[in-house]
Protein backbone atom coordinates (compact mmCIF):
# COMPACT_ATOMS: atom_id res chain seq x y z
CA UNK A 1 0.00 0.00 0.00
CA UNK A 2 1.38 3.39 -1.02
CA UNK A 3 1.44 6.20 1.53
CA UNK A 4 -1.31 8.82 1.49
CA UNK A 5 -0.48 12.44 2.16
CA UNK A 6 -3.37 14.48 3.59
CA UNK A 7 -3.32 18.29 3.58
CA UNK A 8 -3.19 20.62 6.56
CA UNK A 9 -5.84 23.21 7.39
CA UNK A 10 -5.17 24.99 10.67
CA UNK A 11 -4.18 22.21 13.03
CA UNK A 12 -6.08 19.40 11.25
CA UNK A 13 -4.76 16.95 8.65
CA UNK A 14 -7.58 16.34 6.17
CA UNK A 15 -8.47 14.27 3.14
CA UNK A 16 -11.23 14.55 0.56
CA UNK A 17 -13.14 12.13 -1.64
CA UNK A 18 -10.92 13.00 -4.61
CA UNK A 19 -7.71 11.00 -4.25
CA UNK A 20 -4.85 11.98 -6.56
CA UNK A 21 -2.02 9.71 -7.64
CA UNK A 22 1.51 11.05 -7.20
CA UNK A 23 3.74 9.53 -9.88
CA UNK A 24 7.47 9.57 -10.46
CA UNK A 25 7.83 11.31 -13.84
CA UNK A 26 10.97 9.32 -14.63
CA UNK A 27 9.36 5.87 -14.54
CA UNK A 28 5.63 6.67 -14.02
CA UNK A 29 5.56 4.60 -10.81
CA UNK A 30 2.89 5.56 -8.27
CA UNK A 31 4.78 6.70 -5.19
CA UNK A 32 1.85 7.87 -3.11
CA UNK A 33 -1.47 9.64 -2.99
CA UNK A 34 -2.71 13.05 -2.02
CA UNK A 35 -6.14 14.69 -2.14
CA UNK A 36 -7.80 17.55 -3.99
CA UNK A 37 -9.48 19.78 -1.40
CA UNK A 38 -13.18 20.49 -1.82
CA UNK A 39 -14.55 24.00 -2.29
CA UNK A 40 -15.68 23.95 1.33
CA UNK A 41 -12.18 22.97 2.50
CA UNK A 42 -10.65 25.80 0.46
CA UNK A 43 -13.11 28.27 2.03
CA UNK A 44 -12.20 26.90 5.47
CA UNK A 45 -8.50 27.41 4.66
CA UNK A 46 -9.14 31.08 3.86
CA UNK A 47 -11.12 31.56 7.10
CA UNK A 48 -8.39 29.91 9.17
CA UNK A 49 -5.75 32.06 7.45
CA UNK A 50 -7.70 35.24 8.23
CA UNK A 51 -8.14 34.28 11.90
CA UNK A 52 -4.47 33.30 12.16
CA UNK A 53 -3.36 36.56 10.54
CA UNK A 54 -5.11 38.58 13.24
CA UNK A 55 -2.98 36.76 15.83
CA UNK A 56 0.32 36.64 13.98
CA UNK A 57 0.33 40.24 12.69
CA UNK A 58 0.93 41.44 16.26
CA UNK A 59 3.34 38.64 17.19
CA UNK A 60 6.64 39.97 18.54
CA UNK A 61 9.82 39.53 16.52
CA UNK A 62 11.44 37.05 18.92
CA UNK A 63 8.49 34.64 18.53
CA UNK A 64 8.62 34.83 14.73
CA UNK A 65 12.38 34.23 14.97
CA UNK A 66 11.75 31.12 17.09
CA UNK A 67 9.19 29.79 14.60
CA UNK A 68 11.52 30.30 11.64
CA UNK A 69 14.44 28.64 13.44
CA UNK A 70 12.23 25.69 14.38
CA UNK A 71 11.18 25.24 10.75
CA UNK A 72 14.81 25.47 9.57
CA UNK A 73 15.88 22.84 12.09
CA UNK A 74 12.90 20.62 11.21
CA UNK A 75 13.88 20.68 7.54
CA UNK A 76 17.47 19.80 8.47
CA UNK A 77 16.34 16.98 10.75
CA UNK A 78 14.14 15.43 8.04
CA UNK A 79 16.52 16.39 5.23
CA UNK A 80 17.16 12.96 3.76
CA UNK A 81 13.47 12.03 3.90
CA UNK A 82 12.52 15.28 2.16
CA UNK A 83 15.24 14.84 -0.46
CA UNK A 84 13.98 11.35 -1.32
CA UNK A 85 10.40 12.62 -1.64
CA UNK A 86 11.54 15.45 -3.93
CA UNK A 87 13.63 13.06 -6.04
CA UNK A 88 10.75 10.60 -6.39
CA UNK A 89 8.06 13.20 -7.08
CA UNK A 90 10.05 15.25 -9.58
CA UNK A 91 12.46 12.71 -11.06
CA UNK A 92 15.27 15.00 -9.89
CA UNK A 93 18.67 13.41 -9.10
CA UNK A 94 19.07 12.88 -5.34
CA UNK A 95 22.18 15.11 -5.32
CA UNK A 96 20.11 18.09 -6.46
CA UNK A 97 17.20 17.20 -4.19
CA UNK A 98 19.57 17.25 -1.20
CA UNK A 99 20.90 20.64 -2.28
CA UNK A 100 17.33 21.94 -2.52
CA UNK A 101 16.58 20.77 1.02
CA UNK A 102 19.72 22.49 2.35
CA UNK A 103 18.79 25.70 0.53
CA UNK A 104 15.24 25.63 1.92
CA UNK A 105 16.56 25.18 5.46
CA UNK A 106 18.96 28.07 4.90
CA UNK A 107 16.12 30.27 3.59
CA UNK A 108 14.23 29.86 6.87
CA UNK A 109 17.44 30.44 8.86
CA UNK A 110 18.14 33.69 6.97
CA UNK A 111 14.54 34.81 7.47
CA UNK A 112 14.93 34.16 11.21
CA UNK A 113 17.82 36.64 11.21
CA UNK A 114 16.03 39.17 9.02
CA UNK A 115 13.01 39.24 11.31
CA UNK A 116 15.19 41.08 13.83
CA UNK A 117 16.08 43.74 11.24
CA UNK A 118 12.63 44.62 9.90
CA UNK A 119 12.48 47.82 11.90
CA UNK A 120 11.64 50.47 9.36
CA UNK A 121 13.64 53.63 8.72
CA UNK A 122 14.00 57.22 9.84
CA UNK A 123 14.70 59.63 6.98
CA UNK A 124 15.87 63.20 7.09
CA UNK A 125 13.53 65.35 5.02
CA UNK A 126 15.64 68.52 5.07
CA UNK A 127 16.55 68.39 1.38
CA UNK A 128 14.27 71.41 0.96
CA UNK A 129 14.19 74.50 3.16
CA UNK A 130 10.52 74.03 3.98
CA UNK A 131 11.29 70.59 5.44
CA UNK A 132 14.13 71.73 7.69
CA UNK A 133 14.06 69.96 11.08
CA UNK A 134 11.58 67.39 9.80
CA UNK A 135 11.94 63.61 9.56
CA UNK A 136 10.00 60.85 7.91
CA UNK A 137 9.38 57.56 9.67
CA UNK A 138 8.85 54.42 7.62
CA UNK A 139 7.32 51.46 9.36
CA UNK A 140 6.35 48.20 7.72
CA UNK A 141 3.05 46.51 8.54
CA UNK A 142 1.74 43.13 7.43
CA UNK A 143 -1.35 43.78 5.32
CA UNK A 144 -3.07 40.40 5.03
CA UNK A 145 -3.04 36.83 3.90
CA UNK A 146 -1.54 35.76 0.57
CA UNK A 147 -1.98 32.98 -1.95
CA UNK A 148 1.28 31.65 -3.37
CA UNK A 149 1.57 29.18 -6.21
CA UNK A 150 4.85 27.33 -6.51
CA UNK A 151 6.05 25.47 -9.62
CA UNK A 152 7.03 21.81 -9.60
CA UNK A 153 10.76 22.08 -10.37
CA UNK A 154 11.92 23.22 -6.91
CA UNK A 155 8.91 22.28 -4.76
CA UNK A 156 10.44 22.86 -1.33
CA UNK A 157 12.87 25.66 -2.07
CA UNK A 158 10.49 27.88 -4.02
CA UNK A 159 7.73 27.59 -1.44
CA UNK A 160 10.31 28.36 1.28
CA UNK A 161 11.12 31.59 -0.58
CA UNK A 162 7.45 32.56 -0.24
CA UNK A 163 6.63 31.33 3.26
CA UNK A 164 9.76 32.38 5.18
CA UNK A 165 9.51 36.12 4.34
CA UNK A 166 5.80 36.07 5.15
CA UNK A 167 6.46 34.65 8.60
CA UNK A 168 9.33 37.11 9.10
CA UNK A 169 7.17 40.09 8.25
Amino acid sequence: MKKSYPFLIGDKWLESNEKLEVRNPYNNEIIGYTFRPTSEQIEETIKVAQITFEKTRIMPSYKREEILNKISLGIKKRGEELAKIIANESGKPIKYARAEVKRASMTFQIASQEVMRINGEVLSLDAAQMAENRIGIIRRFPIGIILAISPFNFPLNLIAHKIAPCIAS
